[in-house]
């Protein structure tokens, strides 16, 4: 009897549709923006759907470990500030982008 029980149910689970996998999340359009941007500017040097380096780090991620790769805070302060003055190989976008669109860009990595 129980084995016929277990098999029951193994077969009750087993026949269960599988989840539906989660919907992905509807981004702002200040996030938008920042995609573009990153898009055409950053992405040549920052992966955005890996940590794998490739001429800077892959930005996968970025907001949710504590420290960024450099060693320094992984916040808006920071990261807005490495976008305006640059960082080693990278050059510096300040001239390039207003605060505006370097908010867009921190929204958008937010997402990543």
């Amino acid at each position: 009897m129980l084995p016929l029980a277990t098999s029951a149910i193994l077969l009750a689970v087993a026949c269960q549709p599988e989840p539906s996998p989660p919907k992905p999340k509807t981004l702002t359009a200040s996030e938008v923006h920042g995609e573009r941007l990153y898009k055409t500017t950053c992405a040549s040097c920052h992966h955005a759907d890996s940590t794998t380096p490739l001429n800077g780090p892959g930005m996968q991620g970025i907001f949710k470990n504590r420290f960024l790769p450099s060693g320094a805070p992984a916040n808006d302060e920071r990261v807005h500030e490495v976008i305006v003055q640059g960082r080693r190989n990278m050059p510096g976008f300040g001239q390039i982008f207003d605060d505006t669109q370097i908010r867009d860009i921190i929204a958008y990595l937010r997402t990543l």
